[in-house]
């Protein structure tokens, strides 16, 4: 029964981390997103800026 009990803990405890790390890759490609979309807007902004002066 212990061997059992722990196994089933060890495998919550596993199945949990694997989670958050799929859950922190997730953000780390949204976050990778977001920089390549606001580079990409970043020199409009700048021309837009620059040519209403």
């Amino acid at each position: 029964m212990k061997w059992t009990r722990a196994g089933l803990i060890s495998f919550r405890v596993g199945n949990f981390s694997y989670q958050l790390s799929v859950i922190s890759y997730q953000l780390s490609v949204i976050s990778g997103e977001l920089s390549v979309v606001s580079f990409q807007f970043t020199p409009d902004l700048v021309t837009k800026n620059l040519t209403d002066y």
